[in-house]
This record gives C-alpha cells, sequence and structure tokens, in this order.
C-alpha cells in the first residue's frame, strides 16, 4: 500500500491514483460536483448563469468582472422579492436555454461517462457519496439512461435512501426531465450565508466529509460553502488517524491559484495539475482501472 503521509506522495499521479483507487475499493471515496461538470454539455457557468438570468430582467450592461453571487443576490431582491417560485423559473430558463433532452448526447458524454463509472455499483467499489452544487439532472438522467436506479436529496430534513445512487443536491434542484424541484435554491450572497448557518444540511455534509477522500469535480475551489466546510476539518477527519496528509482532491489546469492552493492544502486539500480540463475523465477512468486491479489481485 502507498504511503500518503508525505505531500511529496501526492505530488506523483501513479501514487495518487493508486491511493483513490483503494479508497474506492473501500467504499471511502466520495464525490462534490460543481459547474464545470456540466458545461462540456453546454449548461452555463455560474456567471453566465446570472448574467443571462439579468439580461431576462432588463439588465444588460453588466462588467465582465461582476460577482455573480452578489449580483444573484441583489437581482432576486431587486425583481423578484417574495416571489421565489418566479426566481427559480428564471434560473430554469437560464439554465437550459437552447438545451434540449438528448439521451444519446448525454450518454457520449465522457466527463458523465467517468462519473458514472465511478458511482456505479461493482465488487470493485463504487463512489459512497455525490454531492453536487449544480441544479440541473443530467447525472441522474445518465444513470436511469443505463438502467440505475436513482434518489435526489435536496431537502436538509430527509429519510435514508435505498437506490443504486443517491445524489445530495445542497444548493437546490431544478430539473429538465424530472418534476420534483426545489422551492428553494441557494445561488445570492444571503442564500449562502443561510444554508452555511443551517442546522440541516451542515450535519448531513460534514459527517461525509470526515469519512470519505473527496475528488472535487468541476470545482474552483472558491466556493465559500465548500470553505465553511473545510475549515477545522483535518484534525477530526478519519484521516488524522493514519496519518494521510490530505482528505480530498481538487483539480487545476494552468497557472494563476498560488494563494488558493496555498489555502486548500492548509484546509487539507490536495491540488492536482492538469494539462487541459479534457484530461480529468481519463484520471477518473484510471482510479477505476486501478480499482479494479487491486480487486482482482489474489488474496493468498
Amino acid at each position: 500500500m502507498t504511503d500518503m503521509n508525505m505531500p511529496d506522495r501526492w505530488m506523483d499521479e501513479g501514487n495518487l491514483v493508486d491511493h483513490l483507487a483503494r479508497q474506492l475499493l473501500h467504499g471511502r471515496l466520495g464525490l462534490f460536483l460543481g459547474a464545470g461538470v456540466s458545461m462540456p454539455f453546454g449548461l452555463p457557468s455560474w456567471m453566465d448563469l446570472v448574467r443571462t438570468v439579468a439580461e431576462e430582467a432588463g439588465e444588460t450592461d453588466l462588467a465582465d468582472d461582476f460577482e455573480p453571487t452578489e449580483k444573484a443576490g441583489a437581482l432576486k431582491v431587486k425583481y423578484f422579492d417574495g416571489k421565489d417560485e418566479d426566481f427559480n423559473a428564471a434560473v430554469s430558463r437560464a439554465l437550459y436555454k437552447d438545451r434540449t433532452l438528448d439521451f444519446a448526447e448525454i450518454s457520449q458524454n465522457k466527463m458523465l461517462q467517468a462519473i458514472g463509472s465511478l458511482v456505479m455499483s461493482s465488487r470493485r467499489g463504487s463512489a459512497a457519496k455525490v454531492f453536487t452544487l449544480n441544479f440541473d439532472d443530467l447525472l441522474e438522467l445518465y444513470l436511469e439512461f443505463h438502467g440505475f436506479t436513482t434518489s435526489v436529496i435536496h431537502d436538509g430534513c430527509h429519510w435514508a435512501q435505498n437506490e443504486d445512487v443517491v445524489i445530495y443536491h445542497p444548493h437546490g434542484y431544478l430539473p429538465l426531465g424530472h418534476d420534483d424541484a426545489s422551492s428553494e435554491i441557494v445561488l445570492g450572497t444571503s442564500d449562502f450565508h443561510n444554508v452555511m448557518a443551517s442546522d440541516q444540511w451542515r450535519p448531513v455534509i460534514q459527517t461525509a466529509l470526515r469519512q470519505h477522500t473527496f475528488l472535487y469535480l468541476g470545482l474552483s475551489g472558491k466556493d465559500m460553502h465548500l470553505h465553511s466546510h473545510w475549515t477545522g476539518l483535518s484534525p477530526v477527519h478519519a484521516i488524522s488517524g493514519d496519518r494521510v496528509c490530505y482528505h480530498g482532491v481538487r483539480f487545476k489546469v494552468g497557472d494563476g491559484e498560488d494563494d488558493l492552493e496555498v489555502l486548500t492544502r492548509s484546509w487539507g486539500i490536495h491540488t492536482h495539475e492538469l494539462a487541459e480540463y479534457s484530461q480529468l475523465p481519463d484520471f477518473l477512468f484510471k482510479v477505476c482501472q486501478r480499482a479494479r486491479e487491486l480487486r482482482m489481485q489474489p488474496t493468498s
């Protein structure tokens, strides 16, 4: 077994793949998904999503570098005060603008294929927990297309589920192919602060984070919701007893994140660098393939 109690061991991709494969094999791997997972399918970034909502409301002169969570909160108060259903409908229109359900296209999306490989039940293990900050239901549609049963949790107060894959949507759920949408979503600044202060989602997320090694996919590492959970997590995480350096892995492409890397490393998150984002699915497939190799090794 690869010793992962030294930071330099995490810098070697072979060691990292081996460690994550062992976590997958033992049911200790979790996934935290962001907008970058859905963008290859044509869905917008958070900034583009907010920009489209603003344009529909009549604001067409947004600066290129506007802050999306602050703007979303202002839009909600200015145009949708007390009208959550109308606001959600506007966000849903912006989210799925010019998109249609095409199962053939969904099934060919390489990122969804890689995530699906991790979460689909297998004797080489499967990702035990899946959280997404996205509103869409692309992953659910992909899994159902392949015959898997899914359960969506978008309310902090919920029963335990017994489906093939349970997907948690702590920021809300605005599906295109299903009927069970959230009554409230987290998009504006006040929404973020409310969900961070809530006693509903925090114990669910923190318990999962403390017991698994999470891969953060399609996330920049700047999300303040994640920061609130990462702070103080390392000393109470299961890794503390095993003297493992990091309890999670995020991915970046290119330079320019020095300060962010220092912060995430201090929170127990390793940053794995890719030459380009299109390499991420192949990395995930390597984890699955290595877990299979470990599962097939003789026991005697």
